[in-house]
């Protein structure tokens, strides 16, 4: 009779048991379902929201392009300037933008803010002379006996030939790197190929303050091969040049590093003081210097222009907690109303 009980309870035992583990397998794959539904809801709202992530950046891209069109149509002051409503000035001298902002534009289920950047306001680097080079790689702060090495090489990776200077490498060096790849021989064409260059940190690109937190990375250890991680660099390539400008500087928008490039500190300083005081003045002024860019001919006026045909749009757009960044290429051509979109891309 005990061993009965016994043997009955064990079954009863195991019977409870085996119901436990149906229910935990009934639970766990519940939950799989519902977690599958749960991913599969979120990629479906973020494939609607992608939808309006596009518009709404396109939106931006439009505003911006009505900005920058707009300031042509104001004839005082003559020029494109920092305190001007597409660089998100103020711009109190009239009524085109009255009511309107570019730091924030609710739009259905969503809002962006569009920031427009002067590429005029920094000098191409594909139209850098030796001796301006040479002068960019001592307000960085390089070493004056690296100089030549970062200005030969610059040199070589943008001339079509194989040939190096006499400080410099052509594609037969790079190829010896791991991983190798070729000399560019042609015009830059996005200003990070810098970091590709022989010679070239991220510190001399970005500038010491901010390496840091760079996100671009040195492809063939290029990071320390001429100097140490100690070096500080005041200045920066970043700061000093572009790849997208018609090659004349726009004095009312470039950083006061820029001025450097082409005038001693005193001069600066001058120009600097009154972009400031008398902004009118500014281009007359400029055009009675002599000197200019250093290799080059014509005076600062040769170099200096008031204003500016390129211009990147970058629209931040949110929707929700989500939050995307759309770049743009904006142009202004001569004698045309509109100006044109190249190209765009969702960084």
């Amino acid at each position: 009779m005990k061993t009965d009980l016994t043997n009955r309870e064990r079954r009863g035992g195991v019977a409870l048991i085996m119901v436990m583990l149906v229910i935990f397998a009934l639970a766990v794959i519940a939950g799989g379902f519902a977690y599958s539904v749960k991913v599969e809801t979120i990629l479906a709202r973020n494939a609607n929201d992608d939808h309006e992530f596009e518009w709404l950046a396109r939106s931006g891209i439009e505003y911006a392009r009505w900005a920058v069109a707009e300031q042509l149509t104001i004839r005082t002051p003559p020029y494109d300037a920092l305190d001007q409503f597409w660089s998100l000035g103020h711009d109190d001298t009239n009524e085109v933008f009255f009511g309107h902002d570019l730091k924030s534009v609710e739009m259905g289920r969503g809002s962006f803010r569009v920031d427009i950047v002067d590429m005029e306001s920094r000098y191409n680097i594909n139209m850098a002379t030796p001796d301006l080079l040479e002068n960019a790689a001592t307000l960085i702060g390089i070493d004056y006996a690296d100089v030549p090495v970062i200005v030969d090489s610059i040199l070589d990776w943008i001339d079509a030939d194989d040939y190096p200077r006499p400080n410099g490498v052509e594609s037969d060096y790079y190829q010896g790197l791991d991983p190798p790849y070729l000399a560019k021989n042609g015009p830059i064409d996005d200003l990070s190929e810098l970091l590709l260059v022989n010679g070239i940190t991220e510190d001399m690109y970005f500038g010491s303050d901010s390496a840091a937190v760079a996100t671009v990375l040195s492809r063939g250890g290029l990071q320390s091969r001429i100097r140490g991680a100690e070096t500080v660099y005041t200045n920066s390539f970043v700061k000093l040049f572009t790849t997208t400008s018609i090659g004349k500087v726009n004095p009312h928008t470039a950083p006061n590093e820029v001025f450097l490039l082409f005038m001693d500190e005193p001069t600066a300083a001058h120009f600097l003081r009154l972009r400031v005081e008398a902004p009118e003045q500014l281009m007359a002024s400029l055009g009675q210097v002599g000197g200019g860019p250093p290799g080059a001919q014509g005076g600062a006026a040769a170099i200096f222009g008031p204003r500016s045909a390129n211009f990147e749009v970058r629209v931040t757009v949110q929707i929700g907690a989500r939050k995307r960044v759309k770049v743009a290429h904006v142009v202004r051509i001569p004698n045309q109303i509109e100006p044109k979109l190249l190209h765009s891309y969702w960084e």
